[in-house]
């Protein structure tokens, strides 16, 4: 086939400029052709790309495409060949909207010789929507809001660029994350596994207003916590990241708080409640011959380090702690004591006599806190019947046994005096003050607790899960006394939960104690709390139903009834209630009011002078003087 009958077979639809260049002839010639066959040959139009390649056997390269066409018929400039969208393509996602119309408009004028060529934003973004593609994509990576649902959140992503941790390259107005950074960066974080859930979104429902929940998962207490990196890669920082549990975890711990029982950190010790008390401890560390500090410390001495201290110190009692951290005094004299508590040097001396109180030393000398504790005890000499018990007495009131208290007699610890006159002589008096103090070093097992408070030892054990204890063969006072609140709290009742069991108010209950009605006691660890018992609660109950007013008859109405009989508003009825002239009855259901009550009342309304809107009753209009006239 020649080229004039490829022209005329195939080139019809195409223009004179394409055909020359497929063909390799003038446009002239092509002109000529035309002019003597037309254009009858082909059926439909062939792209150019199709047609080069059924003359010549391959695809066009790129400078062998004719120069761009100008579209003067629509006035929308020249037409866009592949070639020039395949190099449109090359550009999105590396250069911005101005620069591509820039180089687009450079490359239109040197492929037509037009000085005027020019591609706009407009007909760039026209183009680019013909082949699927946005001025936003972007090339070999991401922008930071890809990458950010990737992760769920895209400020993680800005805080490690702005960190540095994350290069990017600027397109325009936009940031590209190159994709293996990305890749790289996401690599070295913990996100957060299926099933997770934030440990901070159950803070309300554990009653927990404070950011102790990380801290206790950071310290471990948090079964099963893991941190997951939100905002940077390998961070420590509590702030650099969240704790997630599992959601099982999660509902476990929702269920164990609203059930009031422990939670897993309670009674553990706290990494920034010890960092605390360590500083205070070097702050106000006492001198090495503090025989106090040596008994807390034992023979291996104090720590060394902060490890060493954090292994030894949560173990302690309280009174050790109080010791450890207590401002260095230096002790007294029996002079300087004497001075301060404002009493005779012979009372100071009669009561370290009477073991009463504790010297050492030589010449003798007072601890700071024995002295406080002889002084709030308004200084006894010891030498006063009260002072001293019989040893049966001691087994009795402190618990102790006779092998326990002959052994600290034997010891010197414990001081007796033997009775020469009265039906007690001859018998032997411990000193009730050191009976008192050897309880207390010695302690209570939970039998004893149990024999004491008259409760079974399963009882004490459930109380003691719900303490602040940290195990151990022996309680202390202290915890002892505790238990006993916990008790005395869940079976007693204050005013306020015994008006709001019974339905009344605060005020009424106060009225009731006031006059004598029920007794109350007060609590010992809040002297000015009154504490109601269970049998309390019940008298108070029947005095409540005694109380209880007369049935209300059944033709008695409520606010609704009321206004239809008086013929007023709502706001006006209660207007009568409030002025105290119309009585009515509370009930759970709402104010009920006496029909005859609410006609005199309406009557003495409608009487007045004054304009009103609406008009009286029919009953009042047609003076009915019962209710039962009214329709």
């Amino acid at each position: 086939m020649n080229w004039q009958s490829f022209c005329i077979q195939h080139g019809a639809y195409l223009r004179a400029a394409e055909l020359a260049a497929i063909v390799e002839q003038p446009v002239k010639a092509i002109v000529k052709l035309r002019e003597g066959v037309g254009r009858s040959g082909a059926k439909k139009r062939i792209p150019y790309a199709e047609a080069f390649a059924l003359w010549r056997g391959r695809e066009p390269r790129d400078d062998e495409w004719p120069a761009p066409a100008h579209l003067r018929a629509n006035g929308t400039g020249y037409e866009w060949q592949p070639p020039e969208l395949a190099f449109l393509a090359s550009l999105v996602g590396r250069l911005s909207k101005p620069q591509i119309c820039d180089i687009l408009t450079q490359r239109l004028r040197q492929r037509t010789g037009d000085p005027l060529a020019h591609r706009n934003e407009h007909a760039v973004q026209s183009a680019l929507s013909r082949i699927g593609l946005q001025v936003g994509d972007v090339v070999g990576g991401l922008t930071p809001s890809e990458a950010g649902e990737e992760i769920g959140s895209s400020v993680p992503v800005y805080k490690a660029i702005d960190r540095g941790e994350i290069p990017v390259a600027r397109v325009g107005k936009r940031l590209v994350i190159p994709r293996d950074a990305w890749e790289n960066w996401k690599s070295e974080r913990a996100l957060v596994p299926a099933g997770y859930v934030r440990l901070r979104s159950i803070r309300d429902e554990l009653a927990i207003r404070s950011d102790k929940l990380s801290e206790f998962a950071r310290m471990g207490y948090v079964p099963q916590a893991i941190q997951c990196n939100i905002y940077g890669a390998n961070s420590e920082k509590a702030t650099q990241g969240a704790w997630y549990v599992p959601s099982h975890v999660a509902q476990a711990l929702v269920a164990d708080r609203h059930a009031g029982r422990p939670m897993p950190w309670h009674g553990k010790p706290m990494l920034d409640n010890l960092r605390q008390s360590y500083r205070t401890w070097l702050r106000k560390r006492h001198k090495d011959d503090c025989e106090g500090c040596k008994a807390i410390w034992g023979p291996d001495g104090p720590p060394k380090t902060f490890e060493d201290y954090c292994a030894r110190y949560p173990a302690l009692s309280f009174g050790a702690k109080r010791h450890l951290t207590f401002s260095f005094k230096p002790s007294l004299s029996i002079a300087a004591l004497a001075r301060e508590a404002d009493c005779a040097r012979k009372t100071v001396q009669l009561a370290i006599d009477n073991g009463v109180l504790r010297a050492t030393g030589k010449p003798l000398r007072i601890s700071r806190i024995d002295a406080t504790r002889w002084i709030a005890r308004k200084k006894p000499h010891g030498a006063g019947k009260s002072s001293w018990i019989a040893k049966d007495t001691a087994f009795k009131w402190y618990g102790l046994d006779r092998g326990t208290v002959d052994a600290a007699i034997a010891a010197g610890t414990l001081r007796t005096q033997r009775i020469t006159n009265g039906p007690k002589y001859g018998e032997i008096f411990v000193s009730r003050q050191q009976c008192r103090e050897l309880r207390d070093a010695i302690g209570f097992t939970v039998d004893d607790v149990a024999k004491k408070l008259t409760l079974s030892v399963e009882r004490v054990r459930d109380v003691l899960q719900g303490l602040d204890w940290r195990g151990g063969d022996r309680l202390s006072p202290s915890v002892v006394d505790a238990i006993e609140k916990r008790l005395e709290a869940k079976h007693s009742f204050t005013v306020d939960a015994v008006a709001q069991r019974l339905g009344k108010s605060p005020e009424w209950v106060r009225a009731r104690i006031e006059a004598g009605l029920v007794k109350t006691r007060r609590a010992r660890w809040h002297p000015d709390r009154q504490i109601l018992s269970a049998r309390t609660v019940a008298e108070l109950q029947s005095i409540a139903e005694a109380e209880l007013p007369d049935r209300i008859p059944r033709d008695w109405v409520y606010c609704q009834g009321a206004t239809k009989i008086a013929g007023v508003s709502s706001g006006t009825l209660n207007g009568w209630v409030d002025d105290g002239t119309l009585p009515y009855r509370e009930t759970p259901a709402g104010r009920r009011y006496d029909p005859a009550e609410v006609m005199r009342r309406a009557k003495q309304h409608w009487e007045t002078g004054r304009q009103r809107r609406g008009g009286p009753p029919a009953w009042l209009a047609s003076n009915a003087a019962s209710p039962e006239a009214s329709p």
